[in-house]
């Protein structure tokens, strides 16, 4: 239980993550409509967003998965409270936080998101020592890449569509 939502986790963390990396403005005007938003640059968001992606990382490797379990409690805090907090605000501009400028602005969405990733670091902060790490390290890499890679396919299943659909001259 705890290894499959420490994969799912990591999978989340890292499609978050590798978004706001490469396009950290959508999320960055997001948060000027919460309070201390204004003061969030996207040097800042992309900062964060190596920590999710660090975090990730952790929380696949046997002996830090502690360590990444305790990161993604805090980032699972920070989601949540920035979701009460857009909430609250009524928030209006699409949070961007996988990587597509449509979608929902902060607020109950972000908030599930956090507690989500709260409760898979609090189960996976007191899960029992691995067995075997070397395997667990190996399942968990291709389990991560295989997850991270559905999930990125159905987040972004509307430009899947535009790349795989018929060309107009070969109709």
């Amino acid at each position: 239980m705890s290894a499959c939502l420490g994969l799912a986790t990591a999978s989340l963390l890292v499609i978050a993550g590798a978004a706001k990396i490469v396009s950290p403005g959508q999320l960055a005007r997001a948060l000027k409509e919460v309070p201390f938003g204004g003061m969030v640059t996207t040097g800042t968001v992309r900062g964060l967003a190596f920590g999710e992606v660090a975090t990730a990382v952790l929380l696949i490797v046997p002996g830090m998965r502690s360590v990444g379990a305790a990161l993604a409690g805090l980032l699972g805090l920070c989601f949540a409270g920035v979701g009460i907090a857009g909430w609250l605000r009524r928030a209006t501009t699409a949070c961007g936080c996988f990587g597509t400028g449509r979608g929902r602005p902060l607020g109950p969405v972000n908030v599930a998101f956090g507690l989500f990733v709260i409760a898979a670091a609090v189960v996976n902060a007191g899960a029992p020592k691995i067995a075997d790490p070397s395997r667990y390290f190996r399942v968990s890499v291709i389990g991560v890449s295989a997850l991270t890679l559905a999930l990125c396919l159905w987040t972004h299943r509307r430009l899947v569509r535009e790349l795989t659909r018929p060309l107009p001259s070969s109709r």
